[in-house]
């Protein structure tokens, strides 16, 4: 079934938004741009694409959007211009590929000043086309990463980063039938302290948006909501109300659990 265009241009909204939300904290300068070289280099699944990277020059046109316009400007404009745009022709692309793969360490800008001494003189290149071509066959990513940075972190001011996690309670009683309950907390990054917690019989989306709730009730607005990737974290109203209320929802690597050792400690 084909998806509503309208929940397809909320989805790539939400994906945006969870991509730049984090660079609005950041002092601008050195701490910016290396955060937004490593977010340009990794991989991320794009709604509605089969690409895997972002340029860093989309996230800066994301963030200017966002800060004129708040989250509703994220949403991609809807073309009008659709079935008109031009394709390359097969031998311009094998050409770009094949410089590509035979020297990896060249900018696109470089790919493109030696494919057209090899193309004819009128063939057009753009810097963005040839840059989605290469990121499309997997020949603009970065070199292979060195040891992942493990180091300790701590926020200085209370509200600047919630962390959230599940514990699996005792079994309880209802009725005749036993249920297992399920812990959600969150606790302050910087403070220690613990906006809320309760216990609930699922560990579904909608439980975790109850203590939430009862947390921003009783502590404000976090800056930065940093969760792992269960499915009640990863739901897409969760996305949409920490987008409405500028909270940058932020997601563990998967396999790293040390990053939410605070959280993991607590529970």
């Amino acid at each position: 079934m084909k998806k509503d265009p309208e929940q397809h241009r909320l989805d790539v909204a939400l994906f945006r938004h969870g991509l730049i939300c984090e660079l609005s904290r950041l002092r601008p300068g050195a701490e910016t741009a290396e955060r937004l070289r490593q977010l340009a280099a990794q991989p991320h699944l794009i709604p509605g694409s089969t690409r895997t990277r972002v340029s860093e020059q989309a996230l800066r046109d994301w963030m200017r959007l966002y800060r004129q316009g708040g989250f509703k400007a994220l949403k991609p404009k809807v073309r009008r211009d659709r079935g008109q745009f031009r394709r390359m022709s097969v031998e311009t692309m094998e050409c770009l590929i094949s410089i590509k793969r035979e020297k990896p360490q060249l900018a696109v800008r470089e790919v493109i000043q030696q494919a057209k001494t090899q193309l004819p003189p009128k063939t057009q290149l753009r810097d963005s086309t040839v840059r989605r071509l290469l990121h499309r066959e997997g020949l603009m990513q970065a070199a292979a990463a060195s040891a992942p940075d493990c180091r300790r972190f701590a926020y200085r001011d209370a509200g600047e980063l919630w962390m959230s996690d599940v514990m699996h309670g005792p079994k309880i009683k209802v009725g005749q039938r036993r249920h297992r309950s399920y812990l959600t907390a969150i606790i302050d990054d910087a403070s220690r302290v613990i906006p809320y917690a309760a216990f609930a019989r699922s560990e579904k989306a909608q439980d975790f948006l109850v203590v939430l709730k009862q947390a921003l009730l009783r502590r404000g607005l976090p800056q930065r909501l940093y969760v792992d990737n269960g499915a009640n974290y990863r739901s897409q109203h969760l996305a949409l109300v920490c987008a409405r209320l500028d909270i940058a929802l932020i997601h563990a690597r998967p396999y790293h659990p040390a990053g939410k050792g605070k959280i993991e400690r607590f529970v």
